[in-house]
């Protein structure tokens, strides 16, 4: 009798931290998508320094895979460049009818992109966030859609959930 009294505390016990954990992974899923996308808003607003100051110390090209630190020369660099097409109205709210953004956590994008995962080698509690995610039969908005695309780390800073490693 007292060992299934204790089988089930230990079983209730464990689906309530399981649910608590998942909880937590759906909401900082949902903040991942949130920052990403506030990220590619600053870019339709022309804000480059949001985005820049959402930048770590040092930064993952995931086109080259070299490393890059922030200093004024690459602020001035980062923001002579906007990814959005100039040969077309572009908006944010045109961007959401055309786009599908996506944040993967670190399982995910190691499930569905192995190969990148080894070169991008995202920890627990990093993401993926994709926001050149083009819906199907939609106008492309970007001249640089990797401008778009990110690899998102809890920020240590305050105010601020996540940094941007990897672009």
């Amino acid at each position: 009798m007292k060992t299934n009294i204790l089988t089930i505390i230990t079983f209730v016990l464990i689906a309530q931290v399981h649910g608590f954990s998942q909880e937590l992974t759906n909401t900082n899923h949902s903040q991942a998508l949130d920052f990403g996308k506030s990220m590619v808003k600053a870019f339709f607003d022309n804000n480059c320094t949001a985005v820049y100051n959402s930048l770590a110390t040092s930064v993952m090209s995931m086109e080259s895979g070299e490393q890059f630190i922030k200093s004024t020369f690459t602020e001035q660099q980062f923001c002579s460049e906007n990814p959005a097409r100039r040969d077309i109205a572009t908006s944010y709210q045109i961007y959401l009818n055309n786009y599908m953004p996506v944040a993967m956590t670190h399982t995910e994008f190691a499930e569905a992109y192995p190969q990148l995962q080894e070169i991008y080698q995202l920890q627990a509690g990093d993401f993926y966030f994709n926001g050149a995610n083009l819906k199907k039969g939609a106008t492309e908005l970007f001249r640089a859609a990797d401008m778009v695309t990110f690899i998102l780390r809890k920020s240590k800073k305050a105010g601020q959930a996540f940094e941007i490693i990897g672009m």
